[in-house]
């Protein structure tokens, strides 16, 4: 079976719908801000950087952002972070039709998840999500 990209999958598992700017944010910015333009920054398989332990994953650095052996185990570690209780807030934003882009970036941001506020509206700016 072939797996879906990760956006897809990550969106398509959450309720969260997949428009063009949704497909932009969690691409080009969020996953950006978290693993760099070329998408390396996260660990393998962890283009968000999660820190979620799976079963044969490796630590990738000293914040314990993990390894993940493939992409199936890399997107459901990202799903079950963003479950958790202390990102709900996010996943509500993520999920509207037309979210508040900034305030998204402002929640991210303001979490244990990691990502650079600074970074995420800089990236929002630059393609066009927030002004």
């Amino acid at each position: 079976m072939r797996i879906p990209c990760w956006q897809t999958a990550f969106a398509f598992s959450l309720r969260i719908p997949l428009h063009d700017r949704h497909q932009t944010f969690l691409d080009k910015c969020w996953c950006a801000a978290e693993s760099g333009a070329q998408g390396t920054g996260g660990g393998k398989n962890n283009p968000l950087g999660t820190a979620q332990k799976m079963e044969g994953s490796t630590n990738f650095n000293s914040a314990g952002v993990q390894n993940y052996a493939n992409r199936r185990t890399g997107i459901e570690a990202h799903i079950m972070t963003i479950k958790a209780p202390e990102y709900s807030a996010i996943l509500t934003e993520l999920r509207k039709g037309n979210p508040d882009w900034a305030k998204l970036c402002s929640l991210i941001g303001n979490s244990r998840w990691g990502s650079s506020e600074k970074l995420l509206l800089q990236l929002c700016k630059q393609y066009g999500l927030v002004t």
